[in-house]
């Protein structure tokens, strides 16, 4: 239920490592599992509290001493009424995407807090993931449970029928991820498979899906996470009961 922030210059060895590591903002009793940094503003950040789906604004106050808070809350932007597993800020700062344990997103305006836009039943089973693009500020993507992501344009009213593209994949999504300069989408799921797309034409690549290559795992099921490195041709990923990632080129290699 905690937020830590850590100094990464300072890094030295693991006594240092303990000296700089400041004590944590307690938020709730919870998970924290969503958290999103400001690209115009990066000593603020949002953070989504799992239980409650409550959101708050903080900010990070660099010349904090290392024994000394660095994180303090200074506003609250409401809460998404259901358990909260994602969040993301749009390119320009000026939106936050919401979603967790239910088939809605919601939007709101970073500057107010107040809720914009609330997509009730965009997905017939429970969106994990909704990311932005990294350079299109109304342009976004939601991974479900129900075999599919969507892509959604703010400038127009969120609702089931009306996304910009269905994007069907061969199992249940957890995971979308825009590549940096947003030429493709990538959703990963439950177990090996990595699923993608062309932007803007949203065609599935030819050498896509891929499969992972099959290592035992320590749990029954995997739940796949993947995201592309800054620069857009290669990406990594692991999966809950691996001990190991991944990095691949865009051709699956």
């Amino acid at each position: 239920g905690g937020v830590t922030v850590t100094r990464t210059d300072e890094f030295v060895d693991e006594a240092v490592d303990e000296q700089v590591r400041r004590p944590p903002l307690i938020m709730e009793r919870s998970q924290v599992l969503g958290l999103s940094w400001m690209r115009h503003h990066p000593q603020v950040a949002l953070c989504g509290v799992a239980n409650s789906g409550r959101i708050s604004f903080l900010r990070y106050d660099p010349m904090a001493g290392p024994r000394e808070r660095a994180l303090e809350e200074i506003s609250g932007a409401g809460s998404f009424n259901a358990p909260l597993s994602s969040l993301s800020v749009n390119c320009s700062d000026d939106f936050l995407l919401a979603s967790g344990s239910s088939c809605d997103v919601a939007i709101y305006d970073t500057q107010t807090g107040c809720s914009l836009q609330r997509g009730i039943g965009v997905h017939s089973h429970l969106i994990n993931i909704s990311r932005f693009a990294h350079g299109a500020p109304h342009i976004f993507a939601t991974a479900s449970l129900d075999h599919t992501c969507k892509v959604w344009d703010l400038r127009t009213k969120l609702t089931r029928e009306r996304p910009v593209s269905i994007l069907r994949t061969r199992g249940p999504n957890v995971m979308c991820a825009f590549s940096p300069d947003d030429r493709r989408l990538m959703c990963s799921g439950i177990g090996d498979d990595l699923t993608q797309f062309d932007v803007p034409s949203w065609q599935m690549f030819d050498k896509f899906p891929c499969r992972t290559p099959d290592r035992s795992p320590y749990m029954g099921k995997r739940f796949r996470r993947a995201t592309y490195l800054a620069n857009s041709h290669t990406f990594v990923t692991g999966a809950t009961g691996e001990s190991h990632i991944r990095f691949l080129s865009c051709d699956g290699k």
